[in-house]
């Protein structure tokens, strides 16, 4: 059995391939809010040709991208042009960790909105049956209690789960420092920071060794370089300073202040999460695995245990497990 399986999101599209139990894993950059017209040749690129699968599992984030009036218009353009590329061979995956058509998911296109998360917490309940998957990517935070392999959440567009400390729109990459922090100490006194778009989370994180070079897979808001130097002077913008006027351990200090303001605010949820399911167990995973388990230790979990699996290669176990199920495929 071959199984093709993407993770399409707003800046990145995530593809697993499972072949007789193998899986190949890959990461694509692919900003939809500049290249949306351009995700038909990406899909058709990114996928080795000729192919033969026996089934294609997708789950989708971009529908959010700004590039769509509306996250329904989103979820139908990507199904239109997945439709265009896989013919009928397509599984969608559902917020109710079901499986639609691509027929069915045209009908009802917010019953496949931010689905992502579903793969990941299916496959941590199907092998370790309960815990809380804390999942940190290049943009959001997902924060999921599983009990008995049953996920806890009633509740699943992702406006219920910010509102029920689910997901977290914070991440290790892309994020704004404006939305983790309003002041970082500078030289011992409190300051406050400007609201622009002059730093994001990739430069906090190469700054302080958790991330390389190599990992920092997505533009730099100022269209500079990735290396250290920039880094340091795009942290140094966000209060109004430079390398020239800033020395490099006041910038090390703020990115340090900045990290530890983000684990706050991933640990408060998971405390909550963890009191509210009485879970106490973690498991981690994503670009943020270092994160999340600091996080989870300052929430004062004690059990924690890295994930070792992608969205996108859950999901292809997902739509596996369907087509053995399925009688006379």
């Amino acid at each position: 059995m071959k199984i093709l399986a993407l993770d399409i999101g707003g800046a990145n599209t995530k593809m697993a391939i499972l072949d007789d139990r193998k899986l190949e894993e890959s990461s694509f950059y692919f900003p939809f809010w500049k290249r949306r017209n351009n995700f038909y040749n990406f899909l058709k690129g990114i996928v080795r040709f000729p192919w033969e699968f026996d089934a294609v599992g997708i789950t989708m984030t971009a529908e959010l991208s700004d590039a769509f009036q509306t996250r329904s218009e989103g979820v139908q353009f990507i199904l239109n042009t997945v439709g265009r590329v896989f013919s009928n061979k397509v599984l969608i995956l559902s917020i109710n960790e079901n499986f639609l058509t691509l027929e069915e998911a045209f009908r009802n296109p917010l019953m496949i909105a931010s689905a992502n998360w579903v793969a990941t917490s299916w496959y941590l309940g199907k092998k370790f049956g309960t815990g809380i998957l804390v999942d940190i990517g290049s943009t959001t935070t997902d924060i999921i209690p599983v009990k008995d392999g049953r996920i806890l959440i009633e509740k699943r567009s992702d406006l219920d789960r910010l509102q029920n400390n689910e997901l977290l729109y914070a991440g290790v990459l892309r994020t704004n420092i404006a939305t983790i922090t309003d002041s970082v100490p500078v030289d011992g006194i409190d300051t406050r920071i400007t609201s622009e778009l002059f730093a994001i989370t990739a430069d906090v994180y190469s700054i302080l060794g958790d991330i390389s070079e190599g990992e920092y897979m997505c533009e730099t808001p100022d269209s500079r370089s990735k290396e250290l130097g920039d880094c340091e002077a795009r942290i140094s913008r966000i209060v109004c300073s430079d390398v020239e006027t800033l020395s490099k351990e006041s910038t090390h200090k703020i990115a340090e202040f900045i990290k530890e303001r983000q684990i706050d605010k991933i640990s408060e949820c998971i405390k909550k999460i963890s009191e509210k399911c009485k879970i106490e167990n973690v498991f981690v995973c994503g670009a943020g695995t270092f994160l999340a388990e600091e996080a989870a230790k300052k929430a004062g979990i004690r059990k924690i245990k890295k994930l070792n699996i992608s969205t996108a290669s859950a999901l292809a176990m997902m739509v596996a497990e369907k087509l053995e199920r399925l009688p006379c495929r």
